[in-house]
Formats: structure tokens, C-alpha cells, sequence
């Protein structure tokens, strides 16, 4: 008997494992923005916007929207997309963090600006694919192939 998940009778089906990890890194950032960084930041920031750490800040969920519209849409297989979701997901987290540790607090607004951009960044990453149907040729006879198939 195999040790895999799929041959296992009572085994979770693939797409709900993806939504449940996808909601507990999603809510995560939320309880984490509450707990470590206090709650959202409110007021008015003291100065123009900190441009170096808040670019650093910006890049990592710019690089997951990368890898959510570009590399995640090529894998349809469970074993490629989880990992790439979940390095996705990190990506746009790690924002969250920066925005905690690295933005200083006479920032507020940009610090509201980064949490935003990265919990919308992860938002896009809700596994609406997982379930995607796989593309089949609907004129081809069972068993074609490309060397016996001849469209009309």
C-alpha cells in the first residue's frame, strides 16, 4: 500500500489543503499585525515618505505578484503548486514584517501603505486554481494523438 495522501481512504482533497493553508497564512498576518505590531498604525506620518526601507518593503510582495501571475499559472500539478504558493505567500509576508521592524513609527501611513499592498498581494494567492479543469482537446477521439489525428 502507498503512503501517499491521494491512496489514502480519508485523506483531505487537494484543493480544500490548499484553502486551509491559504487561510491560516492569510488570517495569520492579521493576528501577527495585532499581537507583535500593535494593531494597524493610524495618524499622520511626521515627514515625506521614507524611501529606502520603504521600497525594500514594497519589493518582496512585488516579486510574489511575479510568481502568482507568471510562474504559479504554468504548474498544475499539487506537488509544484503548494510549495510555489507557499514561497509566493512568504514573499508578500515578509512585507508584513518590514512594515513591523524596519518602517519606523513616525510612519504610519506608509506602514498602513505596505500592510495593505502585501495582505492584497496575498489575497491573490485564494486557490480559485486548484480546481481548475485540465484542457482536453474536445474534437479529438479517445486515444488520438497528434501522429493519427486528423482534425476536420
Amino acid at each position: 500500500m502507498s503512503s501517499t495522501a491521494s491512496s489514502q481512504p480519508n485523506a483531505l482533497p487537494q484543493p480544500l489543503i490548499l484553502w486551509i493553508i491559504w487561510a491560516s497564512i492569510f488570517s495569520g498576518i492579521f493576528f501577527i499585525q495585532f499581537l507583535v505590531g500593535g494593531g494597524f498604525p493610524s495618524g499622520e506620518s511626521e515627514t515625506s515618505f521614507p524611501m529606502p526601507m520603504g521600497l525594500v518593503a514594497l519589493s518582496l510582495p512585488l516579486a510574489s505578484l511575479v510568481i502568482r501571475w507568471v510562474v504559479l499559472p504554468r504548474f498544475h500539478d499539487f506537488n509544484t503548486l503548494l510549495p510555489v504558493m507557499i514561497i509566493g505567500m512568504a514573499l508578500a509576508e515578509a512585507g508584513c514584517f518590514m512594515e513591523m521592524f524596519l518602517i519606523a513609527p513616525e510612519y504610519p501611513r506608509t506602514r498602513m501603505t505596505v500592510f495593505l499592498f502585501s495582505a492584497a498581494v496575498m489575497l491573490q494567492y485564494a486557490p480559485v486554481y486548484a480546481t481548475r479543469p485540465r484542457v482536453k482537446p474536445s474534437n479529438s477521439a479517445p486515444g488520438a494523438t497528434p501522429a493519427n489525428f486528423h482534425g476536420d
